[in-house]
């Protein structure tokens, strides 16, 4: 049964089979989202990268991936690239944060700086 045909009528009446097919999921549905233990409940199942990062063992740290074209410990080289993707991508995450943090901190005392200028204004009019 795929996840994405089923009314709310049958999802309330299967629930406990629904369940059991998203208890561990392996696969995610690049249409829409949905995760599943099996692709054949999703229309366009992927195989859910975190799970295959977290099976193999796979520490995502930028160059820890090889770039040979044979599987290597059990794991392909499709997914060692794609550990390596999500790497960059967290990296970048955590350097965007950084940025925002800062520009934030700045924010907070132009604020402060801006509010004892203009208790200084209306106390130089008074």
């Amino acid at each position: 049964m795929r996840f994405c045909k089923l009314s709310r009528q049958q999802i309330a009446a299967n629930m406990d089979e629904l369940t059991q097919l998203v208890a561990q999921p392996e696969f995610i549905c690049q249409t829409c989202a949905r995760v599943a233990n099996t692709k054949s409940n999703l229309c366009k199942g992927k195989a859910f990268v975190s799970q295959i990062i977290q099976e193999n063992s796979i520490v995502a740290v930028e160059g820890s991936a090889k770039t040979d074209n044979v599987e290597t410990n059990g794991v392909s080289k499709k997914s060692k690239k794609l550990a390596k993707k999500e790497s960059k991508l967290l990296k970048k995450q955590l350097k965007l944060q950084k940025k925002l943090n800062k520009i934030t901190m700045e924010k907070d005392m132009l604020g402060s700086r801006f509010e004892q200028l203009k208790s200084i204004d209306v106390q130089a009019l008074h």
